[in-house]
């Protein structure tokens, strides 16, 4: 009978999960229709305003394609008055001032990197160790939208300059170390209150004022950090350089042109060291391809002249998006205007998105010099990386400031390379990140409608907007996913974040305040699951959070079962360990209630209790022959009517096809029930990051089968035994169940041929 008695008890459980988010969910979707929000659908019906297109850059007067408005009109004139008079606008920080007049004079690098595209070693090795990458190679990589700068073989310093900048190299070692490393380093003067350079705060700026242009520093054994005892044929004898006569001509011609006077030590010929000043107190943050080429040397007014004349003679690319009025109205208001937002997109051998999602990120309506768009790529394959590149060069051309880091090797998987964009970029003061995985589709209006909340409510840590998908009719795995996702976010989100109480960020489609991120220690580069774990720090650190239920962000479901059981794997052994290393901490944080201790405790608790639910199914036949045999009493039809119950559930989250849903969770219930005890145990498998799939629209056919999984398989078999075992003892109800669960089991072991 106890047996019975604990089923229905994990039953009743998670019907009442159930039952009282959903509740919730319903409470926060009616208020959210009473008392909607600037941005939701229901406010513009209620509150109607022109629908105006928001300004390129908060130095136009006029926004192309609508009206700007009174406010608006009030704003950028005081703005350009400010501007005029050398003075920083207000609520803003005077460091400010010279990054928005080097992004507005055009001066921002099209593509950096912070990897080569030859291995420092192999690099030393080919090239005789020693000598600095050319001004030529340099100019040609910056006329060809490259972001394969010159190596030269150095362990010293080259330059990462496009079209402006000499590659200068020191004499290194042929073979390649483990202390062999490519760090960024951008150099930008900070300024004061008065407009003269101040000194920075940080050892990080320090070492970026070093130099007057954006480089890569290469810092190896036996080289020098100044790149002392270059020359030599740099870029000359490697692929890159050699690929055709044509290429070589290109080099030698753009060499011509750009050449000036040397300003120091260097090849003949070479590039001036730094480009001339555009304005006061500033230095160039020249380092690749510009907008309208160099910027043109003299006084600040003269270059700001040419600046604004040549931005009005580019094309403006695609047409804005129309926004309400009312919805950018909120960021004139603010005491800065639009904050500094970085755009981060991280990626790892995204063949079918690497493109595309960097379109999208221009598409995304803000001014375009309060938005830097980072491609933080760490892929392995030169073709991609040729294609990310050329990317990142149209859209700087087009007008965007558009930027590529990279590293030497993907330590810390995507926490890591997110960690490495935002070092690279440590002493711009971006008040707000957004990150996109590369299948995302961010809508043009996204950073409007999320910037704002956490720019009026200084506690909010981060904003998540819903995911929804593109792909999630392509199959029966595709659509199971879709309804376990929309319940997720429909309701579990939804109510979390109407009640205030903990929830984990999703890892993309959302928007992170610096300050919290900063407080909170950053991204873990250990973990598997960075997002819940920067969030855990986060909310006991007292930031709250916030989901956008009407901001949508579709994005690719993983339409293989591979695939499927390798994200499944991350998301349920990287809670476990979240929750092992952080329990304790928890329970002891100073700066939380205890209600807030115990939703985030639930949080981790629902994992527990859904992997017994599964459990469950797996005792149910052992329980019912041998250990508790069935007798139709009331413990026995309890179980029998709380079970049943559980699973019409799933007929509100799937209609009709609540028993194929109710099937695939159970039978992906097991996997992630082993994915829970691996972390849980802290098996090396569960800290170890292996990336999902993305094979775009249309495209899942290229996939790779994968052999019959071994844990479905050896399942399959055991209901083979049970469905014997019952039908010998003559349980009928009971048998047909196991061959039930025979059928799911052998579907799974197989899923790759079947889905």
């Amino acid at each position: 009978m106890i047996w019975y008695l604990v089923f229905v008890g994990l039953f009743l459980v998670y019907q009442l999960d159930v039952l009282v988010y959903s509740v919730i969910a319903v409470a926060a979707a009616a208020w959210e229709a009473l008392h909607p929000p600037p941005g939701h659908p229901a406010y513009h019906r209620r509150h109607p305003s022109p629908l105006v297109a928001p300004p390129r850059s908060e130095g136009d007067p006029e926004a192309p394609g609508g009206p700007p408005g009174a406010l608006r009109a009030g704003a950028v004139a005081a703005a350009a008055a400010a501007a005029a008079a050398g003075a920083p606008r207000a609520g803003r920080k005077p460091g400010e001032q010279a990054i928005i007049a080097g992004i507005r004079s055009n001066a921002w690098p099209a593509t950096v990197a912070t990897q080569p595209s030859v291995p420092l070693g192999a690099a030393r090795a080919a090239e005789g160790g020693g000598g600095g990458g050319t001004a030529a190679a340099g100019a040609a990589a910056a006329s060809e939208g490259s972001a394969y700068h010159s190596t030269g073989g150095s362990s010293g310093e080259a330059s990462a300059s496009g079209s402006s900048g000499a590659a200068s190299g020191g004499s290194g070692s042929g073979t390649p170390t483990r202390g062999d490393a490519v760090r960024l380093r951008i150099s930008s003067p900070r300024v004061s209150a008065a407009g003269e350079e101040a000194e920075p705060s940080t050892p990080m700026a320090r070492a970026a004022l070093t130099g007057d242009t954006l480089r890569m520093r290469a810092r190896a054994n036996g080289g020098s950090a100044d790149g002392g005892g270059g020359g030599g044929g740099g870029l000359e004898g490697s692929p890159l350089a050699r690929r055709s006569p044509r290429r070589r001509a290109l080099m030698a011609s753009a060499a011509a042109a750009q050449a000036g006077p040397s300003t120091g030590a260097g090849a003949p010929g070479a590039l001036p060291a730094s480009p001339p000043p555009v304005g006061p107190g500033h230095r160039s943050l020249s380092a690749g391809p510009r907008i309208n080429g160099a910027a043109a040397p003299g006084p600040a007014a003269a270059a700001a002249a040419a600046a604004a004349a040549a931005r009005a003679a580019t094309p403006r690319g695609d047409p804005p998006t129309l926004i309400p009025a009312s919805l950018v109205a909120r960021y004139e208001k603010l005491p800065g205007g639009h904050p500094l937002v970085l755009v981060q997109l991280p990626m790892f051998n995204e063949e079918a998105h690497c493109e595309v999602v960097i379109e999208r990120a221009c598409r995304m309506e803000w001014p375009r010099d309060r938005v830097i768009i980072q491609v933080c790529d760490d892929s392995t394959r030169e073709d991609i990386k040729r294609r990310i590149d050329a990317k990142v060069a149209s859209a700087s051309a087009a007008g965007h400031v558009c930027l590529v880091t990279r590293r030497p090797s993907n330590v810390g998987y995507k926490a890591g390379n997110l960690v490495n964009g935002m070092k690279c970029l440590e002493w711009v003061p971006w008040e707000y990140v957004a990150v996109f995985d590369a299948d995302f589709e961010m809508p043009p209006d996204f950073l409007y409608q999320t910037v704002w909340h956490m720019a009026e409510e200084a506690r909010l840590g981060f904003v998540q907007a819903r995911w929804t998908f593109t792909n999630g009719y392509d199959n029966l795995l595709c659509w199971a996913q879709m309804v376990c996702l929309n319940y997720h976010f429909c309701v579990e989100q939804r109510a979390r974040s109407f009640m205030r109480t903990f929830y984990g960020f999703n890892g993309t489609g959302g928007v992170w305040r610096r300050a919290a991120m900063e407080a909170a220690g950053g991204w873990n580069v250990e973990s598997t699951v960075e997002d819940m774990d920067l969030s855990v720090r986060a909310y006991l650190q007292g930031w709250k959070f916030r989901y956008l239920h009407w901001v949508r962000c579709p994005n690719e479901l993983p339409p293989t079962l591979s695939a499927f059981k390798t994200q499944q794997f991350r998301w349920n052994s990287g809670p476990m360990v979240v929750l092992k290393e952080m329990l304790a901490a928890i329970w002891r944080a100073p700066h939380v209630t205890f209600s807030d201790r115990l939703s985030c405790s639930y949080f981790f608790f629902r994992f527990i209790y859904t992997a017994f639910l599964t459990l469950i199914c797996l005792l149910c036949p052992v329980v019912v022959i041998w250990l508790d045999p069935w007798v139709w009493e009331w413990p026995n039809i309890a179980f029998l009517v709380a079970g049943n119950a559980s699973a019409g559930v799933f007929f509100w989250l799937a209609g009709p096809l609540f028993w194929p849903y109710f099937l695939f969770q159970t039978g992906v219930g097991y996997f992630r029930v082993y994915a829970m005890a691996s972390g849980l145990m802290g098996s090396k498998k569960s800290r170890a990051w292996k990336v999902t799939t993305k094979f775009g629209k249309g495209r899942a056919g290229r996939r790779v089968h994968h052999k019959p999984y071994t844990l479905e398989l050896l399942l399959a078999i055991y209901y083979v035994g049970m469905t014997f075992a019952a039908c010998w003892y003559r349980l009928w109800l009971l048998a047909g169940f196991t061959w039930v669960m025979v059928f799911t089991f052998v579907c799974f072991s197989f899923g790759d041929h079947i889905f």
